[in-house]
């Protein structure tokens, strides 16, 4: 937020003479949240690369459980 003072900030209760962003903000917002978004980028390509060398999952075909029988 930006806010426009008519005063001098030391005039109102609660605000510093001179801000800063802290630190912690400033490493979150140039380093962290870029290589959270390449990470989930990587997840989605991994994710496809893998359907598409291995393909989609198909049950196996040899087993025989009651389930796939039918009813009587």
């Amino acid at each position: 937020f930006m806010y426009v003072l008519k005063e001098n900030p030391a005039v109102y209760a609660g605000l510093m003479k001179d801000p800063k962003v802290p630190f912690s903000i400033t490493v979150w917002k140039s380093w962290l949240k870029p290589l959270s978004l390449l990470a989930a980028g990587g997840v989605l390509a991994g994710s496809f690369l893998h359907y598409i060398l291995h393909g989609p999952k198909r049950p196996d075909p040899e087993t025989n459980d009651e389930k796939t029988e039918g009813g009587k």
